[in-house]
């Protein structure tokens, strides 16, 4: 079970990277003019750690925070724009946060997991989108982060998980070769050799719409400052719970946690 400790570990063995640019991040997500998941996973690794932070939503990006720098990509072949563009420069990738389940989507959220090396938070329709294709280990790896929550889960998979759910989630990370975190209310995270840790700091407030956008921001952000993805994927699960806690008991939304999480990682940083 992950403790505090573990994470002021963690935190404290990371690479700080002092220009913007060594500790950016990208953000691909929503779709038809609709960007409220991709900014509050943005927002959120803005917060977690990452210098830089760029959004883009198919067909355009729409009004964004101006600590925030939108990058309008085309509808179609929006991968190929990404990968054509400034794209290795990055740390961290999110990829799915309001996404849509497209034929297009789909396609270009398998091309781009296929070009690049560069961590990535893999959420919500990008999950969809890996679990309508025939799955082969090689197409991921371990700098790859699946955050499924249950029904998601059945996308990658085909069935919900089994009554061990440590165990099953252990071989879908095996089989997928890739970090996995299945949320729940002991989050599980699974890497593809066999590596697993479980944070269970949460509460119910965790199913409040939008907390799991959150939740791939944070990771990203510890993506982006250099922690790896399987520890990047514990910490910032354990980081996303505790800044739950830390918000009020009724009525939480998932900006509230945004707006804690620096409290918390500097509280985390010290021990």
């Amino acid at each position: 079970m992950l403790e505090r400790s573990d994470v002021t570990k963690i935190l404290n063995s990371r690479n700080d990277r002092e220009h913007k640019w060594m500790s950016a991040c990208w953000v691909i997500g929503g779709s038809g003019g609709m960007n409220g998941a991709p900014l509050l996973s943005a927002k959120a690794t803005l917060r977690s750690g990452s210098g830089y932070v760029r959004v883009s939503t198919p067909g355009g990006t729409g009004e964004i925070p101006s600590e925030i720098v939108g990058f309008d990509i085309p509808t179609e072949d929006w991968e190929e724009y990404v990968i054509k563009s400034d794209f290795e420069r990055f740390k961290a990738v999110v990829v799915g946060p309001g996404l849509g389940k497209t034929q297009m989507a789909r396609k270009a959220v398998i091309n781009l997991l296929s070009a690049t090396q560069i961590p990535t938070v893999v959420d919500a329709d990008a999950l969809y989108a890996i679990g309508q294709q025939s799955l082969d280990p090689s197409d991921f790896g371990d700098h790859v982060v699946l955050t499924p929550h249950d029904a998601e889960y059945e996308y990658l998979t085909g069935h919900r998980p089994q009554t061990n759910r440590i165990l099953d989630v252990r071989e879908t990370a095996a089989k997928l070769n890739t970090v996995i975190l299945l949320k729940g209310s002991t989050t599980i995270i699974s890497h593809p050799d066999g590596r697993c840790l479980l944070v269970n700091n949460g509460d119910q407030r965790l199913a409040t719409a939008g907390t799991g956008d959150v939740l791939s921001g944070v990771i990203a952000g510890l993506l982006a400052r250099g922690v790896s993805p399987f520890e990047a994927a514990a910490a910032g699960a354990w980081i996303h719970a505790e800044a739950a806690n830390n918000c009020l008991a009724e009525g939480m939304i998932a900006s509230d946690i945004i707006r804690v999480l620096p409290e918390v990682l500097d509280a985390a940083n010290v021990g």
